[in-house]
């Protein structure tokens, strides 16, 4: 194929393409949804303790949510997830907005949804949920976050051909200071606050600073 040709082809059909997101770690592309409800008390975002079963953070707080299949938009995984996690039809998810994503500790992209949730009574799958609990919203906005940095580092595998890079094992590999937010929110008098930390700490701080931002003013 002719150079102007090649030129001409990838202005044609690229020209107005919306860009994604390349991933080339391990871990497919995941979506959340941040569930609210209505109460007497004003909105409240749900949470979920992950089953103690599940192979990966048993025992932790999440959004419901998961992996998106093959086909699916994020929006459409996110809604599936919740639907299945928190045994809710799916017409009683309401999709709000999509958030801006976030990088999963694999590096994978995470798509987050604000939704809406009608009619919702607090069920939920034992096979992927220990329990839920809600925290109203207006404690969120009112409740800033511990924040604690901590250190990305590249550990090069066995193998990896330092021969083929400027100073070898010397070499100077960047690394990068990421913030780590924890909430702790007390559910009843009689137990230890329950610690939000990680992943959704972080997409509950993004969301919620937006909201302050552009929101509640």
């Amino acid at each position: 194929m002719k150079q102007d040709k090649i030129i001409e082809a990838m202005q044609k059909r690229w020209g107005k393409r919306t860009p994604g997101y390349l991933t080339r770690l391990k871990g497919k592309s995941k979506a959340v949804l941040i569930p609210l409800i209505g109460t007497e008390k004003g909105l409240e975002v749900v949470y979920e303790i992950r089953a103690t079963t599940l192979r990966t953070q048993p025992g932790e707080v999440s959004f419901p949510g998961g992996g998106i299949e093959v086909g699916e938009t994020p929006e459409q995984a996110a809604v599936r997830e919740t639907s299945e996690e928190l045994l809710i039809a799916p017409d009683n998810i309401e999709i709000l907005a999509p958030m801006d994503g976030e990088n999963a500790p694999t590096g994978a992209p995470l798509w987050p949804f604000v939704g809406h949730l009608h009619h919702y009574q607090g069920s939920y799958s034992t096979d992927e949920v220990a329990e839920i609990f809600t925290v109203p919203l207006s404690w969120l906005l009112e409740q800033e976050p511990e924040m604690h940095m901590t250190t990305l580092v590249t550990q090069p595998d066995p193998g990896f051909p330092y021969e083929l890079i400027p100073r070898g094992k010397q070499y100077a590999f960047r690394k990068k200071k990421h913030p780590i937010y924890f909430y702790q929110y007390r559910i009843a008098k009689n137990r230890d606050p329950i610690v939000i930390w990680g992943l959704t700490a972080q997409v509950t701080w993004s969301w919620i600073q937006k909201l302050k931002k552009e929101i509640i003013v």
